[in-house]
């Protein structure tokens, strides 16, 4: 069989320009300002994907019969042979006969014609200008009698612009592209934020007997956003070093994520995004009262037509009216340098965050069950069945699941975080690094009533797979000969459960609803190494290369009803890599 794979390029261009000042304006005080501007492009383009609407054309085919008046073929070129129907009445000429069943039958016409680009550019920008003045007030006698430092300050102004546009081409926005879960809608928008912010820091203790210091920051940030609001934030933190190899700290801090412009502005539309409906099939799993809160008829119930590929449209897109989602971090670490074991550092971290009026859209799947559950207004008014009581068949049919600010959503856990190096004589040197994350919990109360834990599962509700357990270790052989490095890294990801197995009574009832499936129970754990080498080039310059999965090792697979649109990728979690806290770059993390 003939036939071109799909093919994907996909580019990313980012530069930055910097241009600042910084002095002394005297012995206590200093100044520092700075412009900056970023830009990042993106440039994707797929080749090969297959046309929505050219294959129902092409596979719409009869024999050409057409006459002249006189009684001659119309067109004797193709007259008694198979044509497409868009062809003969003049819809598109260019339409070519496919027939995917016949062994050896697809031509490179049909693919020609069948297969198309899709591209999109984007683009997101950034500018921000920034003033501050640092102090050390011990200058003029602001400080502890217990102390030989005094306190020091930072205040400062800063303002930022942040825009993004991300333009589709006419099959991206049309969900033309077989395969790519529906419309990829346009994206333009921006704001700006105008800041004021003091940080400050406190000796309290020095050179005391168990007190080689003790000291105190607190910070504070007002911002005013274009986009009708304003936030607070705010830290405190404690900072204890009994002895040189010992140092404790515990901080608390307010934060706040904006919505950032996907969320505002992301065009609203029909497209993939649940897994399940629990009403569908000739046996639905639940009861005709249950599913008659999600709005199936009786004359329906029993009749609604399955998706045999387990999904489900979903009414997605932004909303102008978030709001800011805040959040509350306490934490506490402790670090270990031994004197005694030069090179060797040791540090432990207890982290508990909680986000309240969470930036996040309420899950398809669970707004069907819950309503099926419990008939909950807010849930079942976002369920829109079309005439047929289908979520799929038709653009009619779906559940509403556009960003909202909802629930809370909070994890703890503890971080480890351990390096040793040591020379190794002529051979140069070798260094350790190692860093994991026990999850202790990650729970989600979308709705005052229903709050699940996610540590440890995965699912068409829970989503990416949060494993209780994951570490990455380096092992970094530095070499004495020309500046070379060569590091074998370890990822580890312990294993998962599908949600639908935890005893959780929501999600034991998702279970139930959809069935149990012995082969998606579990994501078993994985292992994968990585290998880097760099050389150092004149002093100035850096060549690296690598491998990544060097053993070529396969992630763990699942089925099709445990696979939401978007996260899950060809049966897989390509976002596995990321933090099982919220997420590994997130805001809430000092």
């Amino acid at each position: 069989m003939l036939f071109r794979s799909r093919q994907s390029d996909i580019t990313h261009e980012s530069f930055r320009t910097v241009l600042g000042l910084r002095g002394d304006i005297n012995d206590t005080w200093s100044y520092d300002a700075y412009g900056q501007f970023g830009e990042t492009q993106l440039a994707l383009t797929f080749l090969n994907d297959f046309s929505i609407q050219r294959t129902s054309r092409a596979v719409d085919v009869q024999v050409d019969r057409r006459l002249n008046a006189n009684g001659t073929p119309f067109n004797p070129a193709t007259f008694g042979t198979p044509q497409c129907v868009a062809f003969l009445d003049g819809t598109d000429p260019a339409c070519v006969p496919y027939n995917p069943w016949a062994p050896g039958a697809i031509t490179q016409d049909q693919l020609d014609y069948l297969q198309i680009p899709l591209v999109q550019r984007g683009t997101t920008t950034e500018r921000v200008v920034n003033a501050s003045f640092t102090g050390d007030l011990a200058n003029y006698g602001v400080k502890l009698p217990s102390a030989q430092s005094g306190l020091l300050v930072n205040v400062g102004v800063e303002w930022r612009e942040e825009k993004s546009e991300l333009l589709p081409d006419a099959a991206f926005q049309s969900g033309d592209g077989a395969g790519q879960g529906g419309p990829t809608p346009p994206i333009s928008g921006g704001y700006t934020a105008k800041d004021v912010f003091a940080e400050a820091r406190m000796a309290l203790i020095e050179d005391a007997p168990f007190a080689q210091s003790v000291s105190a920051e607190a910070g504070y940030r007002y911002s005013d956003y274009s986009l009708d609001f304003t936030t607070d934030t705010y830290k405190l933190g404690l900072e204890w070093t009994p002895i040189e190899d010992v140092r404790a700290r515990a901080s608390f801090q307010r934060a706040v994520r904006v919505p950032n412009v996907a969320e505002l502005y992301g065009a609203q539309t029909v497209g993939l995004d649940g897994t399940i409906d629990v009403c569908a099939g000739d046996n639905p799993t639940l009861s005709f009262e249950q599913c008659a809160r999600t709005g199936v008829t009786a004359a329906q119930y029993g009749n609604i037509e399955e998706n045999p590929a387990a999904q489900y449209n979903g009414f997605v897109g932004g909303n102008p009216d978030l709001q800011p989602e805040r959040a509350d971090t306490l934490s506490f670490g402790l670090a270990f340098q031994p004197g005694f074991a030069p090179g060797l550092r040791l540090q432990i971290d207890y982290f508990d965050i909680s986000i309240e009026d969470a930036i996040q859209a309420p899950n398809a799947d669970f707004s069907l069950l819950m309503c099926a559950l419990n008939g909950d207004p807010g849930t079942c008014g976002r369920v829109q069945r079309d005439r047929d009581g289908s979520l799929f068949n038709t653009n009619a049919g779906f559940i509403v699941d556009t960003f909202e600010n909802i629930g809370e959503i909070s994890t703890s856990g503890i971080d480890l975080d351990a390096s040793y190096a040591f020379d190794i004589g002529a051979a140069g040197r070798l260094g350790f690094d190692f860093v994991g994350t026990l999850l202790d919990s990650l729970e989600f109360t979308p709705q005052d009533g229903v709050t699940y834990d996610c540590a440890g599962l995965y699912g068409s509700v829970c989503g990416v797979p949060a494993p209780e357990w994951r570490h990455k270790m380096d092992t970094t052989w530095r070499m004495p000969w020309g500046g070379v490095d060569l590091t074998l890294s370890w990822r580890y990801f312990g294993e998962a459960k599908r949600d639908a197995e935890d005893s959780n009574e929501f999600l034991s009832f998702l279970g139930t609803a959809t069935g149990s499936l012995p082969t998606d129970a579990r994501l078993g754990s994985r292992s994968y190494f990585d290998l880097t080498g760099s050389v150092s080039l004149a002093d100035k310059y850096t060549l690296r290369m690598g491998v990544n999965n060097l053993l070529d090792k396969d992630p763990p697979l699942n089925g099709q009803s445990t696979c939401p649109t978007g996260p899950c990728n060809g049966n897989t979690w390509p976002q596995d890599r990321k933090s099982t806290r919220l997420n590994s770059s997130h805001p809430y993390r000092s």
